[in-house]
């Protein structure tokens, strides 16, 4: 009787965790992976959100300790640096019209790009070199902020993307997305 018990629960358990794992650690998983994560901090809201409601099995929690706590911290410093990039964004649109703001160079020659480097026409380059110069020499307190926080966003998204994958690693959870086979 008692292993039947088991037998149960123990499949009852495996199911939650693949549910949990197809929709929501997956996809913080890749979220997480991802080099710019300037715009996905509502996403990882959601998935933190319904993780904390539906990642529970009686009362074992279904993902890494204090993994709630990372994701919250994580999100906290996500809007103060978000804040002070706003700030500098408004400061740059002040130089240049809105309609030509380039994000992406404007990021980039500031110093709070965190993802790969783009490429301009040499012409547009060096005028948002002069506009980061400037920006970078009236408000030379925002800046290093926003340098700050983006330090402690990338330290923090590494730790939670390794805790994440060395979770699912130890529970067998695929690290890549399925592939569905279907037929013509």
């Amino acid at each position: 009787m008692i292993l039947l018990v088991w037998k149960r629960l123990r499949d009852s358990l495996s199911k939650k965790l693949e549910y949990l794992h197809k929709n929501f650690l997956f996809k913080l998983y890749y979220d997480f992976s991802r080099p710019n994560f300037f715009w996905t901090q509502d996403e990882i809201k959601r998935l933190r959100s319904n993780l904390e409601k539906y990642g529970k099995f009686m009362v074992l929690r279904l993902y890494p300790r204090n993994f709630l706590n990372k994701i919250d911290e994580f999100l906290s410093l996500h809007g103060e640096f978000f804040k002070r990039y706003m700030e500098i964004e408004e400061l740059a649109k002040k130089q240049v019209e809105p309609v030509d703001l380039h994000r992406d160079l404007l990021q980039e020659c500031i110093g709070l790009k965190p993802d790969r480097r783009s490429s301009y026409v040499a012409l547009v380059e060096e005028q948002y070199q002069k506009i980061a110069q400037n920006i970078i020499a009236e408000h030379p307190q925002i800046v290093s902020e926003g340098k700050e926080f983006l330090e402690k966003i990338r330290k923090l998204d590494k730790q939670v993307f390794e805790e994440l994958e060395d979770f699912l690693k130890s529970n067998n959870l695929r690290l890549e997305e399925e592939i569905s086979s279907t037929r013509w």
